[in-house]
């Protein structure tokens, strides 16, 4: 249909006061009642206004309904095609290796508590207290890491009189990131420690020398390094 259909209150006036406009509905009227033409379809007894007629509105460019019907529909259980690719197999079967990246990861996070060597009872104790390790791997992990923090060349690096920064990062000019399992500053002295639980590299003293020579970048004038194998159980100096 096309039309328009508009409701107003009436309005009472006082004659003996001015009248005011209060709302829309007051001003529609007004215009009505003062308008030759409009006011012949002005109704009082019917309280209506009315022009023309309201009528049922043509429908162009309408297009008629298209139904379709199929007889069949073939769909295939999605169930039996859903496969969960990981970037690393291997994560998911308990394989030698496995075992060795997950310890190197568990040791490599134990250390990075460490802010001197008086830490390692509370870190070990804590990690078996949250169901981490058993009372056996407790005795074991706390023998190793006694061994790195007594060792006699690291004593700067668990003492409290130095500054360490644990799994410390670099940044380059162009943007890439090194990172260091620990750092120890004190003075004009710096110190950078890299666990390996892995076999020895040629690429680890590299690694370190690309440290050291970043932080000599900076302004650190005394620089030294040590990659700390615990396979083996041996220490070696980069500088």
């Amino acid at each position: 249909e096309v039309g328009l259909l508009a409701f107003a209150p009436q309005v009472k006036v006082d004659p003996k006061k001015e009248a005011k406009l209060s709302h829309v509905g007051q001003l529609v009227y007004q215009a009505i009642e003062r308008n030759s033409i409009l006011n012949s379809n002005l109704s009082d007894e019917k309280r209506t206004f009315e022009v023309g007629e309201i009528g049922s509105g043509s429908k162009k460019n309408e297009k008629a309904e298209i139904i379709v019907s199929l007889k069949s529909y073939a769909v295939t259980p999605w169930r039996d095609r859903l496969q969960v690719r990981t970037s690393g197999m291997e994560f998911f079967a308990p394989t030698q290796k496995h075992e060795k990246i997950n310890y190197g990861i568990f040791l490599h996070a134990l250390l990075s508590q460490l802010s001197t060597k008086n830490d390692v009872s509370i870190v070990i104790n804590n990690a078996k207290l949250s169901g981490q390790i058993s009372e056996r791997e407790k005795l074991e992990l706390a023998e190793l890491i006694k061994w790195v923090v007594d060792l006699p060349v690291l004593q700067p690096c668990f003492d409290e009189a130095s500054t360490c920064k644990m799994e410390a990062s670099l940044f380059t000019t162009d943007g890439s990131e090194r990172r260091m399992d620990r750092v120890a500053m004190r003075g004009d002295h710096v110190w950078v420690v890299d666990y390996k639980t892995g076999d020895p590299s040629p690429k680890d003293e590299a690694q370190i020398k690309d440290y050291l020579l970043l932080l000599g970048q900076m302004g650190w004038t005394k620089t030294t390094g040590y990659l700390i194998y615990f396979g083996e159980r041996k220490w070696v100096e980069v500088k």
